[in-house]
């Protein structure tokens, strides 16, 4: 009994053994334990931005490694593969839902391979783990700004300005998304906190500038209509100075001037600014067109309608813009196309 019992643990044992080679022991060798060391060289060379030997050494050997996991999707990241990067990111959310760090390099990683969504769920996971986290309150916050997604973006803006109250740039973005959802008021708070920590912010003051103008339409008061218009233009003109190459302080300065000020002249100086900033600005184009048709410059206005007409994406706007500029005319005789 005691020979057959050590026969059959010998064929057991070969067996094992056969077993392991064809399978490479994946089972047995846990890169966590027996690949340390190839872990450590992958490690060091990422701090020393070796990507490549980073990948060389861990891709294909490490799906079962958090560890592994995160340095080859740390390396795939660098070498600018954000897809190969978030699969290995992935595996290692898998194998550690609790790892903050993982969620969060998910969440770039998903980000920069356009995966919004679960961009969105990455970071969230994050701040379920970690609700302090404000690189990761500002990542989500800034994410649904950039996709339009105004309502959940305004929450997660404030959140992530209680987390970090001197950022600047989530304070402006808070403004930025109040504006575009006509909540003039709020605004104006926003880029009032921005401003209070740099007075020289342009973008900030522009957007106070509109927030202002509009505000001031509606405003049946006449004193305090003139009060908000006149702050309005002061911001934009320093916008304006601040802001060389930007040509929207100078659009909407003209909107300003044209719509609230009734200053059909200084509205023309401050548009043709804008398209001095930038040729192909369709607004400003049609705005000064119309100026121009006002006071009978009409050779002129036409051409700005047909230079509008050409950028015009818009059936209904490009119908119009051909009618108008047909019905001024242009020095040669007119549009005929």
């Amino acid at each position: 009994m005691h020979i057959l019992n050590r026969k059959k643990t010998t064929i057991v044992y070969g067996l094992l053994l056969g077993a392991c080679a064809l399978s490479g022991c994946r089972a047995v060798r846990d890169p966590n334990s027996v690949g340390s060391d190839r872990l450590d060289q992958a490690a060091r060379a990422v701090v020393r931005g070796d990507h490549g030997v980073a990948i060389e050494l861990l891709k294909g050997r490490v799906d079962g490694s958090i560890r592994g996991s995160k340095l080859l999707g740390k390396a795939w990241l660098a070498t600018g593969d954000p897809e190969k990067a978030r699969a290995a990111f992935a595996r290692a959310a898998e194998l550690d839902h609790q790892d903050a760090e993982t969620w969060m390099l998910l969440g770039e990683a998903s980000e920069r391979d356009r995966f919004f969504e679960r961009s969105i769920d990455a970071y969230e996971n994050v701040l379920k783990l970690q609700p302090q986290n404000a690189a990761a309150a500002k990542r989500h916050a800034f994410l649904l700004t950039d996709l339009h997604l105004y309502g959940e973006a305004v929450a997660s803006l404030h959140r992530a300005a209680k987390l970090a109250p001197d950022d600047e740039d989530v304070l402006y973005k808070l403004g930025a998304v109040e504006l575009a959802r006509d909540h003039d008021e709020e605004a104006i708070a926003a880029f009032d906190l921005v401003l209070a920590r740099k007075p020289a912010h342009p973008s900030a003051l522009n957007g106070r500038g509109v927030a202002r103008a509009r505000a001031a339409k509606l405003q049946q008061n006449q004193n305090k209509r003139s009060e908000w218009t006149d702050s309005a233009v002061h911001d934009l003109e320093e916008s304006l100075k601040l802001s060389a190459d930007d040509p929207e302080p100078a659009y909407n300065l003209g909107w300003v001037r044209e719509e609230i000020k009734n200053d059909p002249v200084g509205a023309e100086t401050a548009y043709r600014e804008a398209l001095r900033r930038r040729k192909q600005y369709l607004q400003a184009l049609i705005r000064l067109a119309g100026i121009l048709a006002s006071r009978n410059a009409a050779a002129e206005a036409a051409d700005y309608y047909k230079q509008a007409l050409d950028l015009a994406v818009d059936p209904d706007l490009k119908s119009e813009l051909k009618k108008k500029a047909d019905e001024l005319g242009s020095a040669n005789g007119g549009l005929n196309k």
